[in-house]
């Protein structure tokens, strides 16, 4: 099927619109399009074709090794698919300014090529590759992701694309109807489609997520309080602790911290950002004054787009390692990072030296008014009376370890107060922000300053002795002001951790290994970086003996002298049924003297040199070599392999037969002409 004139400018245009490469896209639709207005073509041979097909190979194969040389992410790998017109839009170009009007079959297929070589005379298949090239277009736009965008342009050019090709046997008034009728079923599949994208990307995020990490907010935390259904949670490998021998890891690492509290959800006040002290000569990011006794750890993990929140244990005075161009900090010990690696690995130090935390302020004390009617009855029924407030914290915490039990089943309905009203005075289940936001609240009822924190729990040892923190690890708790420095206070019952484990695939050991592999190369690429030969450099070393081995193969037993011509460089057709070897046969005829007269159809002109050619004619072979050149020529179906074969051979046959004809002819002209010089 030939594609339609200007679809596949617009195809292009399309594309280039799609995934914000505009000019790209015009240049491409123009060069194409212009094709149109042109007088002359280029005569392609096989080989020329042949070569064009391995150059975008080449292009393809360089495009993919550069890109994730340079970044080996999902995100790359849609980039990549995005840009697939590019390395392969000089083989649509030799179509459109070629004289064939198409790509020949051998040139697109290596198989194809080998068979050639065996058959050098099979018969040819010019294949038209416009329509092809549109689809990966369409594709490559796709990937984008404009949803809404992307249907409507989708939808013109496939209603383009069928009207042009549509039978004409069917009436417009029955085709239009069931045009839309698609449209309405493509649109909504396109819906389904999107609801089962997200569960495969919670899927993918569960196997392979370590370089999708996500960023949190270090401003606004948006609780599960009041959804329904059960939580999701995701195995994947977020971080990854490793301690001094000896030392312990930290139980909790925090990633921010919030003090106002409304309708279940949480936020930093006055939460404003510094940038940290930085000593280049060490390396060293530095908060605070060190502890008379600090501990230390190696934290690494994966940032995305290079840059997020750090989770960090608490009193974390010290970071020396990471490479980021910036490094700030809030008051409530949000850390957030710009410009850093994908693989972040830095040392941690930390201690329990002065508080580095923002002193409590009266946001740290209030209790909403509903709230505070809600919990008023069960705080004080505590036995809370004389004591200290550090004793005021374990009475809280042990209420709720003792008293509530751990759920990832979510019960909704009435919003996130009624939600954690149900969990204070009916379930008494619910998961850590449940537990997180009561305790906070329970401990400023009580008359001890409190906030919400968030971040993860280190509590799975891997098989090499590093701690793995997982995206099911993620955790939240309360902070308490005791004593003069801030102090993390869990209630959530220890049996979270294995609640959440259930969940986890059989197959997940062989997930992990794919994971520890994927770091391990990641950490081997971002050291490469520092001594100066990186994973890059290897690969693009190793793409120079495959160019070699492309190019040799592409120029191997295929030199032809300008004096020669091989069977291959002939025209291309530039038609259907153009390469039909019925051509060189009235090549031949014409060249004899015996064209075929005005308004004469070819077996017309073959009937009547059987009478006019005394020898050698064969009109009944040459009536059957018409016969299929008819088909091969007019038939929208073609010919089959086998009578393209037969058309092939007969023709052969034929010439082979003329041209003995021709020289019985010329020896008998000699002789008589001979005797005739003889005779007196």
């Amino acid at each position: 099927m030939k594609t339609p004139r200007l679809f596949l400018g617009a195809t292009l245009l399309f594309w280039g619109w799609q995934t914000n490469m505009p000019i790209m896209g015009a240049i491409m639709a123009v060069v194409i399009e212009a094709s149109i207005f042109l007088p002359w073509r280029w005569t392609f041979t096989a080989k020329d074709l042949n070569k064009a097909a391995d150059v975008c190979a080449i292009l393809f194969m360089a495009l993919l090794v550069y890109r994730f040389s340079q970044d080996a992410s999902s995100q790359t790998l849609l980039d990549l698919l995005q840009q697939i017109p590019i390395p392969f839009f000089p083989l649509l170009a030799c179509q459109y300014y070629g004289v064939a009007g198409g790509i020949d079959a051998s040139a697109l297929f290596y198989s194809a090529r080998q068979k050639r070589k065996k058959d050098p005379e099979s018969p040819r298949k010019v294949v038209d590759i416009g329509l092809p090239f549109a689809l990966a277009c369409v594709l490559s736009a796709s990937a984008a992701n404009a949803r809404t965008t992307f249907f409507l342009g989708f939808l013109v050019l496939s209603v383009w694309a069928l009207w042009k090709t549509r039978p004409k046997r069917y009436r417009r008034s029955l085709w239009i109807p069931l045009i839309l009728l698609a449209v309405g079923a493509g649109y909504a599949a396109q819906n389904g489609l999107h609801t089962l994208q997200g569960y495969a990307e919670q899927a993918f995020l569960d196997w392979y997520g370590d370089s999708l990490e996500t960023k949190e907010d270090a401003y606004r935390t948006f609780t599960h309080l009041g959804d329904m259904g059960r939580l999701k949670l995701s195995h994947r490998i977020v971080m990854r602790i490793l301690s001094k021998p000896g030392e312990r890891v930290p139980a909790l690492l925090r990633s921010a911290a919030y003090n106002a509290y409304f309708s279940g959800n949480w936020t930093a006040r006055d939460a404003d950002f510094y940038p940290a002290p930085r000593d280049n000569a060490k390396d060293l990011w530095f908060f605070g004054d060190a502890p008379d006794s600090s501990r230390e750890t190696v934290i690494s993990m994966f940032m995305k787009d290079g840059e997020g929140l750090l989770s960090l244990p608490a009193g974390t005075y010290e970071i020396q390692g990471l490479k980021s161009r910036t490094l700030e900090r809030n008051h409530y010990g949000a850390v957030v990072v710009d410009f850093a690696p994908r693989l972040a690995v830095f040392n941690v130090r930390y201690g329990d030296g002065p508080d580095l935390l923002k002193p409590p302020g009266p946001e740290d004390m209030r209790v909403p008014v509903e709230i505070a009617s809600l919990i008023s009855s069960q705080v004080d029924s505590l036995p809370l009376e004389g004591e200290t407030d550090l004793e005021k914290v374990r009475i809280i915490q042990e209420y709720f370890l003792d008293n509530f039990k751990y759920t990832l089943d979510l019960d909704g309905g009435g919003g996130r107060n009624a939600a954690l009203a149900r969990f204070l005075l009916n379930s008494k289940k619910g998961h850590c922000e449940f537990f997180a936001a009561a305790t906070a609240l329970f401990l400023r009822k009580a008359g001890i300053p409190a906030r919400y924190a968030t971040g993860f729990a280190v509590i799975e040892q891997g098989p090499d002795g590093q701690w793995l923190v997982r995206a099911r690890h993620a955790h939240a708790w309360a902070l308490a002001y005791v004593d003069g420095r801030w102090r993390d206070v869990d209630s959530t019952p220890a049996v979270w951790a294995e609640e959440e484990k259930r969940g986890e695939s059989v197959f997940q050991g062989v997930f992990d290994a794919f994971s520890n592999l994927w770091w391990r190369m990641s950490l081997k690429r971002m050291q490469g970086h520092g001594t100066g030969r990186s994973l890059t450099d290897y690969l693009l070393w190793g793409l120079i003996p495959l160019a070699a081995f492309l190019v040799w193969r592409l120029f191997r037993k295929e030199r032809v002298g300008k004096d020669k011509k091989s069977r291959e460089e002939r025209f291309m057709p530039d038609f259907q049924g153009g390469d039909s070897e019925f051509y060189p046969i009235e090549e031949m005829l014409n060249a004899q003297g015996y064209s075929r007269r005005q308004g004469e159809n070819l077996n017309q002109w073959a009937l009547r040199l059987g009478n006019d050619v005394p020898e050698g004619l064969k009109v009944d072979l040459l009536r059957e070599i018409i016969n299929l050149h008819y088909r091969y020529r007019f038939d929208p179906a073609g010919l089959d392999e086998n009578d393209r074969r037969r058309l092939a051979a007969l023709a052969k046959e034929w010439l082979e037969s003329y041209t003995r004809g021709m020289d019985v002819r010329k020896e008998k002209d000699h002789d008589q002409n001979f005797g005739n010089d003889l005779q007196p």
